[in-house]
């Protein structure tokens, strides 16, 4: 590892030294009318040409004067370039400390009169160039565009010793950016600014031709990427036994690509020649990089299963597509992930992959993986396996889509622990998933992934490079620079916000959570009057500054902390307003749940965001009385025969005062999990029976009742039809139940999951799936719990 304190300790005095009125021995950047020039050769590529005008373009900024570039060598020039393409540096190479050294080492050199920003690839010398602006000059790219660019003003910038040789901890730095196949221009140019290598594209997607040769001018490599080994539709209707075999039949998977039958060997030569056609669409990318399908209904049949376990299979028939594509085209570079069930270490050797970023989901995300603690081990465990198979591993993570609904994470400390995890496990490369910065586009920047993640992300770029950084220096530079005279308060916020979040002995792990479950486990009223606090303090410390243009950069960013802090605020009062007025608003729509003490926080979030008046009560029916004969016009009630008997409705309230409800136009809502008396409760409600541990034949929705309910007002139609459905439901034991949705099951006979019963003018509505109380993945699950809103919209309209 590098010593940081050494090198900060080397750049705060060099920092110093540029402040200051430049001495005469000093190299001259710019200095009164004194500019230097900025030399690329003629044969410098487009990386060097383009590290030339980052850097005439940050001095402009700093001083107002712009340097010349030339393809003239003379005395006194900022010299950019490689051995390769300078015959300078080639010639210095060794006292540049480049001989020998690796791909992206690094020189940022001042021999004599002139000024080196050298490396021995074309990348490295931006990296070079990078260097200087941010480690020397003080120019910060904290956030894409230009509200996160932050160059200082300067009218002179002199430079005595400066001696900087370094490489990055790394080799792969980059960012899993989705939702966008091509890229976004913001985004690839911080990324490049903050020395991230790597960047992903759809194959042939470049039809104009400028977009590729654009990020490549960056110094990136291209990975063509995503889960895509899977063949074309037409193909797999004339080779059905090329679909893997789920429950006894070749079929397509209902929601997502199908995975495939990977002992077949046609089905290897047709994906070793899907594979074969990427390398040779415009533009030929540097790494192919193929998984399968995202999902977990495998090939089942006996051929696949004698290849091992998922995780071996997959390894084997990689293995046999590489050799193919070797054949093919030899000395190509492929990657694959370790994630869902080939994540697990094979039993067999695994395919000659160059990479493989193990899937880092299951880990706690307020425990350091450095901490030793339990919640960890086991995905720790996975990895320390894939290395004793001699695998070159790196991470891809997604600690930065934790929860669903983007909320402010302080993970700084988290994402450089890993880091330096990763360095002294010889991990080499690290990409993350998020969204491309500024998506979505139509929502406030404080209700975004990057928003909520930026400081996080910004300390990744730095300990990607250099993972012996400080947190602590690395939060106090982005204070001092972000928020000046506020910048110790905006500290002190940030460092209790992070020590209530990992203080918290809760484990949170996979990623798009629902908020409202873990809002409890770091933040309460006390905490948010601290943390109020500072806001106000720094609001005050702002107020002084005299400079407009200053305190309106200051006050904008000020403003969205606390926005993002204020996101936190609502959740908690959200989840913790209960029902105390004996009449709902007349003037919003008013829906009761009723959920025998179970969370039910999620879906009451979602209900008032769309404009219901909810009341929810888990004990007392006395209670209840009131809201039925006021406002409420839908009434939920989660039932589980364990906490029925705890805190169940009597079947004499049912009766009487459920069924009048309902009756009346009222719709009704049955929750459950399991065996459920219904039959007992409402008059002329034929019995049903629950399927229990019958399994489940495929995760789909295989009948859905025509109607209005799909579509109106809230179109449902495709999520219905595409997303998880849960795996069990009941069966009418007598005619009298509308089916409206059914998963097929192993028996071959399909298990409703949403029955209704007309009972005067109103609906009585039984369900199996979890309606907003937990439910993981599933369509209408806490984490989805907007479609549970959506669908009860629906329902109530569908009279």
């Amino acid at each position: 590892m590098k010593s940081s304190y050494r090198k900060e300790m080397l750049l705060a005095f060099l920092c110093l030294v540029i402040a200051m009125t430049g001495r005469s021995n000093d190299f001259i950047i710019v200095k009164g009318y004194e500019r230097a020039e900025i030399f690329v050769s003629g044969k410098a590529s487009a990386v060097e040409k383009y590290a030339a005008r980052e850097l005439q373009r940050a001095i402009q900024l700093m001083s107002g004067m712009q340097l010349k570039i030339t393809d003239k060598a003379a005395e006194g020039q900022i010299i950019i370039g490689t051995p390769a393409s300078q015959a300078g540096i080639a010639a210095m190479s060794k006292e540049l400390q480049l001989q020998g050294a690796g791909d992206e080492q690094i020189a940022v050199h001042r021999i004599g009169n002139s000024l080196f920003l050298a490396g021995n690839t074309p990348g490295a010398a931006l990296y070079a160039t990078y260097a200087l602006l941010t480690d020397v000059l003080g120019v910060r790219w904290y956030w894409p565009g230009p509200t996160g660019e932050y160059v200082p003003e300067r009218k002179t910038l002199t430079i005595g010793a400066l001696k900087i040789s370094d490489s990055p901890d790394l080799k792969i730095r980059s960012l899993a950016i989705t939702g966008v196949p091509n890229g976004d221009p913001d985004t690839d140019t911080w990324m490049a600014r903050n020395r991230l290598n790597l960047v992903s594209s759809k194959s042939g997607g470049d039809s104009s031709g400028t977009i590729i040769p654009a990020r490549r001018e960056k110094g990136f490599l291209i990975r063509i990427a995503g889960h895509n080994v899977v063949l074309p539709e037409e193909m797999l209707k004339a080779h059905p036994e090329y679909l893997a075999l789920i429950g006894g039949k070749r079929q397509f998977h209902p929601r997502n690509a199908s995975h495939l039958c990977w002992s077949n060997s046609a089905v290897q030569e047709e994906v070793a020649k899907m594979i074969a056609g990427w390398w040779n669409k415009s533009p030929e990318p540097d790494i192919i990089h193929f998984y399968p399908a995202d999902q977990t209904l495998y090939c089942t049949c006996d051929d696949c299963k004698a290849m091992g376990d998922i995780s071996t299979r997959w390894q084997q028939f990689s293995g046999i597509v590489i050799d193919k594509l070797e054949k093919r085209m030899p000395g190509k570079r492929y990657w694959t992930y370790a994630y869902l069930e080939y994540k697990k270490v094979p039993g067999t050797k695994p395919a000659p992959f160059e990479l493989i970023p193990y899937a880092l989901y299951d880990v706690s995300y307020r425990h350091l993986l450095s901490s030793g603690n339990a919640f960890n081990k086991e995905s720790i465990a996975e990895v320390d396996g894939w290395l004793q198979k001699g695998v070159n591993m790196g991470i891809r993570g997604y600690e930065y889509i934790i929860f669903k609904d983007p909320v402010f994470v302080p993970m700084t400390e988290w994402v450089v622990d890993q880091m330096r995890w990763m360095h002294q496990k010889k991990l080499t490369a690290y990409m993350s998933e998020l969204p491309a910065y500024g998506m979505p586009r139509n929502v406030p920047e404080a209700n975004t992934y990057w928003a909520t993640n930026r400081m996080a992300l910004y300390a990744a770029t730095r300990a990607m490079w250099d993972t012996d950084i400080s947190v602590d220096s690395l939060m106090k530079d982005w204070c001092a620079t972000i928020y000046g005279t506020a910048a110790n308060e905006m500290l002190q916020y940030y460092k209790e916000i992070a020590a209530a979040w990992y203080g918290s002995s809760e484990k949170i792990t996979l990623f798009l959570n629902s908020p409202v479950l873990h809002v409890d486990d770091f933040l309460g009223p006390e905490v948010f009057k601290k943390l109020d606090l500072h806001f106000e303090a720094a609001a005050k410390q702002t107020a002084s500054l005299r400079d407009q243009s200053t305190r309106t950069r200051v006050e904008t960013q000020l403003a969205l902390e606390r926005t993002m802090l204020e996101n936190w605020k609502t959740i908690y009062s959200l989840k913790h307003t209960r029902a105390s007025q004996a009449t709902m608003d007349t003037t919003r729509k008013g829906i009761l749940i009723y959920d025998g003490g179970a969370e039910s926080s999620p879906l009451l979030i979602e209900l008032n965001r769309a404009g219901w008046d909810v009341a929810v009560e888990g004990s007392d029916e006395a209670k209840l009385r009131p809201y039925l004969n006021s406002n409420a016009s839908v009434l939920l009630i989660r039932y589980s025969k364990e906490n029925w008997v705890k805190k169940g409705l009597s079947n004499k309230f049912l009766q009487k005062d459920v069924q009048s409800f309902i009756q009346k136009g009222g719709l009704v809502l049955l929750v459950a999990d399991g065996e459920i008396p219904v039959s007992d409760w409402f008059a002329e409600v034929p019995a049903v029976k629950w399927t229990g541990t019958e399994p489940v034949q495929f995760r789909k929705t295989n009948f859905l009742q025509p109607g209005s309910w799909q579509s109106s007002p809230n179109d449902m139609v495709h999520m219905l039809a595409k997303g998880l459905p849960p795996k069990q439901g009941y069966r009418p034991l007598e005619p009298g139940w509308q089916t409206m949705a059914t998963v097929p099951m192993s028996s071959g006979r399909d298990a409703p999951y949403l029955l209704r019963k007309r009972l005067g003018k109103g609906w009585l509505l039984l369900s199996s799936v979890p309606m907003g109380f937990g439910g993981g993945f599933e369509l209408f699950s806490a984490r989805n719990a907007m479609n549970m809103v959506k669908l009860i919209e629906n329902l109530q309209a569908d009279k």
